[in-house]
């Protein structure tokens, strides 16, 4: 019985569901090669942690405040603790103080809010992995009331003027780390020695991150290494073919 459908020359159907494996084999690693270092990374991160436990959201706070928390992480290079009016839209934040120690439900340092004016705060803890890799946690909402809170009741009625507490932002510059001003910098965080222990590196913390390096660059050319071996192969068996 004859099939009612066209049928198509061998040839034709040979050619067109034929592919180059060299091309298969380009994308195959190519795509394995994305694929993993897409996984490192991804896992890298979800083992760190980046967490603010006091203040809350929306507390009211008034004069020095403890800030606590955790900065940690297998690869971890530093932790900044920063304030920031909230909201704002320019996105600028003001350095509390920055560590080179990791810390686990400890004290991250400590914000003196009476050099601030009575509004609304944001705090941002960063958790640095390398200098452009970094996890981090926002606490928005936090309520500053140094007026209210500084206020006493007299024997006698007196009507004072109580003059109000003007910010006192002085800048300074961290050397490779952030050019964003530094509120605050007291005995428990001081800002030169800090930003000087992050410029120099801590040498274990360097040996480590160099050899995490050199073996994600003997796995990259080890794969290539590989591709283009596969590749010479199937190039002269193509030869010899054509022969």
């Amino acid at each position: 019985m004859r099939s009612p459908y066209p049928v198509l020359p061998y040839k034709l159907q040979a050619s067109g569901a034929s592919r180059d494996p060299v091309i298969e084999l380009r994308r195959f690693f190519l795509l394995g090669l994305l694929v993993s270092l897409a996984s490192q990374t991804v896992q890298a991160q979800e083992l760190g942690q980046a967490r603010i436990l006091s203040p809350t959201a929306g507390s009211s706070l008034s004069g020095e405040v403890a800030v606590i928390g955790s900065a940690t992480h297998p690869t971890f290079v530093r932790y900044e603790l920063a304030f920031a009016y909230d909201p704002d839209p320019t996105e600028t934040w003001f350095t509390i103080r920055q560590s080179v120690v990791p810390l686990v439900e400890g004290e991250l340092g400590r914000w003196n809010t009476t050099g601030i004016a009575d509004g609304v705060y944001a705090l941002r803890l960063r958790v640095y992995l390398s200098e452009r890799n970094f996890i981090e946690t926002i606490v928005r909402g936090l309520r500053v009331n140094n007026i209210r809170a500084t206020a006493t009741p007299t024997a006698t009625p007196q009507v004072t003027a109580t003059p109000t507490p003007t910010p006192s932002i002085t800048p300074t510059v961290i050397l490779l780390l952030s050019a964003t001003p530094a509120v605050g910098a007291g005995p428990s965080s001081p800002a030169a020695g800090i930003g000087l222990l992050v410029t120099l590196g801590d040498p274990l913390r360097i040996e480590a991150a160099f050899g995490e390096g050199v073996q994600l660059a003997i796995r990259i050319f080890g794969i290539l290494g590989l591709y283009v071996l596969i590749q010479a192969i199937w190039s002269r068996r193509r030869r010899r073919t054509s022969r």
